[in-house]
C-alpha cells in the first residue's frame, strides 16, 4: 500500500469517527453514539491488550507524518470525550494509543521486529 492510500484510509476512518462523534453528541443521533461507542471502546481495549504481545510478523513501513496523523486525532478524542464527560472511555481511549506505540515500538522503520536484546 503506497503511502497515499494509507493516509487517505487513516484521514477517511478519522473524518467518519469525527463526523459520527459530531452527529452523536451535537445532533443528538443515539445510532451514531452506539457506533462511536463501541469503535472506540473496541479499540481500547485491543490497544491495552496489544500491548503485552511480542513483536512478530511484519508491519506496514512506519511514516512519521501518517503516526503524526493518527496521534493528534486520537488526543482530540480523548479531549473531546473527557470534555463530555466520559472519563472513563478517555482513559481508556489514552491508554489503548499507548499500547499501540509500544507495540508499534518494537518494529524497526521497515516494520520488522527488533532484535531481542541479550540480558
Amino acid at each position: 500500500m503506497n503511502n497515499v492510500t494509507r493516509f487517505l484510509k487513516t484521514f477517511g476512518i478519522n473524518v467518519l469517527a469525527a463526523y459520527l462523534f459530531y452527529a452523536w453528541k451535537f445532533e443528538a443521533s443515539e445510532g451514531s453514539g452506539n457506533i462511536v461507542l463501541f469503535w472506540f471502546w473496541f479499540g481500547a481495549v485491543f490497544g491495552i491488550l496489544v500491548m503485552f504481545l511480542p513483536a512478530s510478523g511484519k508491519q506496514p513501513k512506519r511514516i512519521k507524518w501518517i503516526d503524526a496523523v493518527n496521534a493528534t486525532a486520537n488526543l482530540l478524542f480523548v479531549v473531546g470525550f473527557a470534555y463530555f464527560g466520559h472519563f472513563l472511555l478517555a482513559a481508556c481511549c489514552a491508554l489503548g494509543a499507548l499500547g499501540w506505540r509500544i507495540y508499534r515500538d518494537r518494529f524497526d522503520d521497515e516494520g520488522l521486529p527488533l532484535p531481542k536484546e541479550e540480558v
